[in-house]
């Protein structure tokens, strides 16, 4: 442990930009997922798949069909869920925990983030095999997965 602090030391520091971002996009989750949890179902009761369902719809259907459906950067699920209220221009999301914690309480929040797991591990697993054929599979998926190092 002293050797990896001695070399964080040496390339950025603990309090270099790079590393404080990390940490502020983490601790930024982790107070949202908080306020979610101070919320439901105490404020707000359990949407049991309804929130869901509204994400989805608005992801896949168009406006034509579904003129009701959220609005990009809409602050109208963040803050009754959260309780939050963001300034206007703001766009922030619950995060995949909290969404499952809002649907599924927390077993069914606990299960569905296995199976939410599962399909990522499975969607990577086959880039990684078609890879083998389509070289730039490999390129886009390793893309998302290192860090940034600009």
């Amino acid at each position: 442990m002293a050797n990896v602090y001695e070399e964080n030391q040496k390339e950025e520091g603990y309090f270099s930009s790079k590393t404080l971002a990390k940490s502020i996009v983490r601790i930024n989750q982790g107070y949202i997922v908080t306020n979610i949890l101070k919320t439901v179902p105490a404020v707000v009761p359990f949407s049991y798949g309804e929130e869901l369902n509204q994400i989805i719809t608005a992801a896949v259907l168009p406006r034509v069909i579904a003129p009701g459906k959220l609005k990009a950067g809409d602050q109208e699920l963040f803050k009754k869920y959260t309780g939050l209220q963001l300034r206007k221009g703001t766009s922030m999301a619950l995060s995949s925990v909290g969404d499952a914690y809002v649907n599924f309480g927390i077993t069914g929040g606990c299960i569905f983030m296995f199976f939410l797991g599962l399909l990522y591990s499975e969607s990577l697993k086959v880039f990684y095999k078609l890879s083998n054929i389509f070289h730039y599979c490999y390129l886009y998926t390793t893309c998302f997965l290192l860090p940034n190092t600009s």
